[in-house]
């Protein structure tokens, strides 16, 4: 099992180097326990929440850290993760990122995107950094997994579990960056054609 859930990861990439990264965790069993869409908007129950406060917390806890877009769907979580300091390490990214399954809805190379949203990040701004060791996206993820899910069992769902592991994407450019941000921010409005929908 620990063999499979390291396939996930791109071989050999340092995932504490500066970069953008997106995020894609699911309920164990696809099981939809965060709420419900009502007219292509997320309506976030109690556990919901707790998933989004959560991954707004690494962001408190962790100044090297920058959110993008985000949501919290029934049955799964996507997210932008950005690290935006590192030990002077080549920033440019590498072939054979991990995409996930999440049917045609992805936006494709050629999609339009919006001229203002968020851009790829191109420095590395030391200045922010207290100092200390730069975690890396497996330990941020799985600190998120594991904070939330402790805090979902104490609301009351104590049989809530995270499918193990988790998909990632290394974010390469601006262009990248804007179709995956535009692809998060309407994913409500897909849901009925979300791959993510039927449980496993």
């Amino acid at each position: 099992m620990i063999r499979e859930r390291k396939l996930l990861r791109l071989a050999g990439y340092d995932y504490t180097a500066p970069g953008a990264y997106f995020i894609t965790a699911c309920v164990h069993g696809r099981k939809n326990e965060f709420g419900i869409i009502e007219n292509g908007v997320m309506q976030l129950n109690e556990y919901g929440l707790i998933v989004e406060q959560q991954w707004k917390w690494l962001f408190d806890q962790y100044d090297y850290l920058k959110t993008g877009e985000y949501c919290v769907m029934p049955n799964h979580f996507h997210g932008i993760i950005q690290i935006t300091v590192g030990n002077g390490r080549d920033r440019s990214l590498r072939d054979g990122d991990r995409f996930p399954r999440d049917g045609d809805r992805f936006p494709r190379d050629g999609d339009r995107f919006p001229r203002d949203c968020d851009r790829f990040p191109r420095d590395c701004d030391r200045s922010l950094h207290r100092g200390g060791k730069i975690k890396s996206i497996p330990e941020l993820i799985g600190a998120f997994k594991t904070t939330s899910s402790k805090l979902i069992h104490i609301a009351g769902n104590n049989k809530f579990k995270w499918q193990k592991s988790y998909y990632d994407v290394i974010i390469r450019d601006d262009e990248s960056f804007c179709r995956i941000s535009e692809y998060i921010r309407n994913n409500p409005k897909h849901w009925d054609n979300d791959a993510y929908r039927h449980q496993a």
